[in-house]
């Protein structure tokens, strides 16, 4: 495809900067250090909510919540019924 070059040059120079005003999320401090390290850019590449959410909001993972028997029980359970 062949555009014009002072079409490009149109758009190009006609670009505005947006900023985002973020007061709903805990102040970063000046002088405070974020925790995490390369955890951070982990998380951050997996899921961006997930990073907000253990690294701004230092929210923990709930541990899963299993009805019934785990692998281990159900094994001794079947061992005992045979």
């Amino acid at each position: 495809m062949n555009i014009p070059e002072d079409y490009l040059k149109g758009i190009f120079f006609s670009k505005q900067i947006e900023s985002f005003v973020n007061d709903r999320a805990p102040a970063i401090l000046a002088g405070e250090n974020s925790s995490g390290g390369t955890a951070f850019f982990r998380d951050q590449s997996a899921c961006t909510f997930r990073a907000f959410a253990r690294h701004r909001l230092h929210v923990e993972t709930i541990n899963k919540v299993d009805i019934g028997l785990d692998a281990a029980e159900r094994g001794s359970l079947l061992h005992k019924i045979m």
